[in-house]
């Protein structure tokens, strides 16, 4: 269905939001999950939910570095976001 939505509006940040979280959880599907929380930061460059499922995105294929990234963008954006703070702690 969500895949549906996006063909109908590509400019709906939400919909590639959930699209990617739906994503991630797919090891096939990592690569398109990360292009979908892309879309959403592009869309919407202060979604804090976006960055953190970019990074728990990036992070689940092995690019820490990028990951990071992605949890202190969130950070920025909201300082006490709690699932960032998590994310990083338990990356060290």
């Amino acid at each position: 269905f969500l895949e549906n939505a996006i063909q109908l509006d590509d400019t709906k940040a939400d919909y590639h939001l959930e699209l990617g979280r739906v994503l991630i959880r797919n090891p096939r599907r990592r690569k398109d999950a990360e292009q979908h929380l892309r879309r959403t930061i592009e869309l919407d460059p202060t979604s804090v939910p976006g960055f953190v499922a970019l990074g728990q995105i990036l992070r689940k294929m092995g690019r820490d570095d990028d990951a990071r990234d992605a949890f202190n963008e969130a950070l920025r954006w909201e300082p006490s976001n709690v699932e960032a703070l998590d994310e990083l702690k338990q990356m060290g």
